[in-house]
């Protein structure tokens, strides 16, 4: 079982994985289903917002290349305006995706149960097509990391332009993992995160400079899901 699911099973006195019935499985599945609306309401205007600030981008540029002094300088904000956003909603994906993940694990449990009850809430979790909504998830995600490569080439070359620091590292990066401690990652980044999205005891903090940008998505001070820009 993944981070996620044994994070909210802590407080679920069941026992090993196989001592567990329908009156234990089904609270957490309708935990995880209902973080994963909670995701999705969270991720809808972050793609309004990554579709304005894109417009607005893109005027921006035509100014430039026509002479506007200031409109390089108004790029250069918008630019990390959009990056922070898409790496926001990046962050909501993944999240999102591992909770439907863990479901299906869940439900196979259930389903090996082999009980009336426990086949019937099956059955029901079947016709959600968490599969697909999982395979959906992953393309979205893919597609969101490919739309943001020219994105992330013009914030780099403006950060370099501008002598801009680099306040994480790839090494930093590598080294936070699903299961640690908000604590933690705090230490290892030298500093809080900025707060993105809060929903309930989800929250999505992120840390970085114009160019180079880490988020990180806690799950009840638990790391769940991460990711990177420009590093």
């Amino acid at each position: 079982m993944n981070p996620i699911a044994a994070l909210l099973a802590l407080a679920v006195a069941a026992g090993p994985a196989q001592a567990r019935d329908v009156d234990t499985l089904m609270p957490i599945i309708f935990d995880l289903l209902k973080k994963n609306d909670a995701l999705g309401e969270a991720f809808a205007p972050k793609m309004e917002e990554i579709e304005r600030l894109t417009s607005v981008m893109k005027q921006t540029r035509r100014q430039s290349q026509a002479g506007d002094p200031d409109a390089s300088a108004q790029f250069a904000v918008l630019c990390k305006q959009a990056q922070s956003v898409a790496l926001e909603s990046l962050s909501l994906m993944q999240a999102g995706r591992s909770l439907l993940m863990t479901v299906v694990d869940l439900k196979e449990e259930m389903r090996r149960l082999g009980t009336a009850d426990s086949k019937k809430w099956a059955a029901k979790l079947d016709g959600m097509n968490l599969p697909d909504r999982i395979e959906g998830g992953r393309q979205g995600i893919e597609q969101t990391k490919t739309g943001l490569k020219e994105m992330t080439a013009a914030c780099t070359k403006l950060s370099q332009a501008a002598g801009g620091s680099r306040t994480v590292t790839k090494d930093k990066y590598n080294k936070i993992a699903n299961g640690q401690a908000e604590a933690a990652v705090v230490e290892l980044m030298g500093s809080p995160g900025e707060e993105a999205v809060r929903s309930g005891d989800l929250v999505v903090y992120a840390w970085g400079s114009l160019g180079q940008s880490v988020t990180v998505t806690f799950i009840n001070g638990v790391v769940v899901a991460k990711a990177k820009m420009g590093l």
